[in-house]
């Protein structure tokens, strides 16, 4: 079963960093690397803030439930 997932808003900085903002349902890969980044411990809808460096790379995730 595909599980459910929602960008919000996506911004830059002036450090060239990427902030996205979203929400997932049980688990979400934010980076592409196979592994789940956050997991849900409920069956209800989570949000997310992540940022990215310059290169693409994962420097902070925060989950906001």
């Amino acid at each position: 079963m595909a599980k459910p997932t929602d960008t919000e808003a996506i911004a830059i900085d002036s450090n060239d960093h990427l902030w996205v903002t979203g929400q997932f349902h049980e688990s979400i890969d934010l980076d592409g690397d196979g592994n789940n980044d956050l997991t849900s411990d409920s069956s209800f809808i989570d949000s997310y803030v992540a940022q990215f460096d310059s290169c693409g790379f994962g420097s902070g995730l925060k989950d906001r439930r």
